[in-house]
């Protein structure tokens, strides 16, 4: 995610060297929401590929009657 200084002059507007907010990977281009209040952006990112596995356990509590 990047950022732009933009200072109008006139009828023309100048930009100024574009910076890096905070990394990210999205997943695609325009999958990301700015929230209602201005302050936060919401994005799905690709999956961190050293993460750990899960391991899911359903119906555990039949099997404390065990």
């Amino acid at each position: 995610m990047m950022s732009v200084e933009a200072t109008a002059h006139g009828d023309s507007i100048e930009l100024g060297k574009p910076q890096t907010l905070f990394p990210s990977q999205p997943v695609g281009p325009g999958l990301f929401e700015a929230t209602t209040d201005g302050n936060r952006f919401v994005m799905i990112q690709a999956p961190v590929q050293n993460s750990s596995n899960l391991t899911l356990v359903v119906n555990w509590l039949q099997e404390l009657k065990k």
